[in-house]
């Protein structure tokens, strides 16, 4: 979309959203993806879905790690104020989670992740062995 080249020193995780974001599907690409903040992973998305690691009510909160993740439906508690219902206890969602945590571990073994403050021309060290 900015008619520019996709640099090809370094691993491209993203997709194209090109189509959607110029209305042409209905539909994102993506169905999910991990959420940080600075270096910390506070969790992941899934569809209408979260899963998640660090709860912060306000920005201005410091993040708390959970010692269990909660699973949040977005579309029943989209304030995020009942991450346990055992009514609508959405542990089924684990297999989802857990496959885009493991294309993410997958993607750090092939690349590094880039660290926090890196310069702007910064290039991601290949992993020849993989």
């Amino acid at each position: 979309m900015a008619s520019i080249p996709v640099p090809d020193d370094r691993v491209i995780d993203g997709k194209d959203q090109s189509a959607f974001l110029a209305g042409k599907h209905e539909k994102s690409s993506r169905e999910g993806f991990i959420y940080w903040n600075g270096e910390r992973m506070y969790g992941v998305k899934w569809q209408n879905f979260k899963l998640v690691f660090v709860q912060q009510k306000y920005l201005s909160d410091p993040g708390l790690p959970l010692g269990n993740p909660h699973v949040v439906n977005l579309l029943t508690d989209p304030k995020e104020r009942e991450p346990f219902d055992p009514a609508n206890l959405h542990s089924w969602t684990m297999a989802h989670f857990g496959r885009l945590l493991g294309e993410f571990q997958k993607s750090v073994a092939r690349e590094p992740l880039i660290p926090a403050g890196a310069s702007l021309d910064h290039v991601p060290r290949k992993d020849s062995r993989k």
